[in-house]
């Protein structure tokens, strides 16, 4: 089993998943994916022996959850930082 995260989706309903472990790609119907995937979304793969398809699928909800709290963490450190230092422009 390996993690992938969905990049991003094309034109053609396809999805893009990466998988850094392995440094590969696998473009994927959006209709073999779970029903609540979007971009970010971290994936549970199960891949054959060759590692060149994808067995199964599942939703890692956990690992998505965690990444999107650190992503969001960090986000804001950034903006306090920056809000510190007067770089932050204002919106009128």
């Amino acid at each position: 089993m390996v993690l992938g995260v969905i990049d991003r989706f094309s034109d053609q309903n396809k999805a893009v998943v990466l998988v850094d472990e392995l440094n590969k790609e696998f473009i994927v119907d959006r209709s073999d994916l779970p029903q609540d995937c979007q971009e970010g979304s971290w994936l549970d793969l199960e891949l054959a022996d060759d590692q060149a398809k994808i067995r199964s699928i599942r939703m890692n909800s956990d690992h998505t959850k965690n990444k999107k709290q650190s992503i969001g963490d960090k986000m804001g450190k950034l903006q306090l930082k920056e809000r510190k230092n007067g770089k932050l422009k204002r919106k009128n």
